[in-house]
């Protein structure tokens, strides 16, 4: 048996008569650190993947130069050809390379678990229900009953809030009442309107001044619930602090403007 040996390349090239001497000689290719060889006689090629993919590689292009030469001779222009498949191979390529990132951000998204399926989520302003977790695509179902379908790279990419994965949320109401309304008496009823079926007991209820306004005071209003019934309390509360504040004659100020005149 001879064997050629490329040094720069790494490449080897063996003529090997006889199947008894198939496995001695890529033991000893391996032992001789190439990174490709080729057994002639047998169409074995073995050696480093890389190495094999790049050889195809070289194939694929020899046969191209080949194609192109034959068809020089006979008087065929493949100018437009080569054109085209250049853009179709630029395409298909752009496609691959985005069809990966999102196959590799689904498993991303598996391995990682910045969710689950039922969560309600966030992302990259977008929020709805996990539905689904594809392998190219996280499914969305808004709260408005849209299906938003968004690509796994761009989810892992993004900034993720979850507002689920800890079982309980707070829920922040804004309201304002007249400067004429006693401070004590408007925080009272706050806490009173808190206090509805789907709220929890601990944290209580919680009331305070936010700001002063130019016509009225503004006060926030804070209860906890469970993540689920988000929705159905802050609509509750903010029912009941309509209905207290006209109980008790807590005036829900508008911007005004006072004029005073002089004589």
């Amino acid at each position: 048996a001879v064997g050629r040996v490329c040094k720069d390349a790494k490449i080897a090239v063996y003529d090997v008569p006889g199947s008894n001497e198939l496995g001695q000689k890529i033991g000893e290719v391996f032992a001789s650190g190439c990174d490709i060889a080729i057994l002639e006689n047998h169409g074995v090629c073995v050696g480093a993947p890389d190495m094999f993919t790049a050889f195809q590689r070289f194939e694929t292009l020899n046969y191209a130069a080949e194609l192109d030469i034959v068809a020089s001779k006979l008087g065929l222009d493949v100018t437009s050809v080569v054109a085209l498949a250049s853009v179709l191979t630029l395409a298909v390529s752009l496609a691959l390379q985005n069809m990966v990132s999102n196959v590799i951000g689904g498993f991303t998204i598996l391995y990682t678990h910045p969710f689950h399926s039922g969560d309600y989520v966030e992302i990259a302003g977008q929020s709805g229900t996990v539905q689904e977790i594809g392998l190219a695509y996280t499914r969305l179902s808004t709260p408005d009953n849209k299906t938003v379908y968004i690509p796994n790279s761009a989810v892992t990419a993004a900034e993720i809030v979850n507002y689920t994965v800890l079982g309980t949320r707070r829920v922040d109401i804004a309201v304002s009442a007249s400067y004429d309304t006693p401070v004590q008496l408007v925080l009272e009823t706050l806490r009173q309107a808190g206090k509805v079926a789907t709220t929890l007991e601990e944290p209580a209820p919680a009331a305070a001044i936010d700001n002063y306004g130019d016509s009225a005071i503004a006060y926030t209003l804070r209860v906890w619930c469970s993540s689920a019934d988000y929705w159905d309390t802050k609509c509750a509360v903010m029912e009941r602090v309509k209905a207290l504040f006209d109980e008790k004659g807590v005036e829900m100020t508008y911007p005004h403007l006072n004029v005073h005149l002089n004589s």
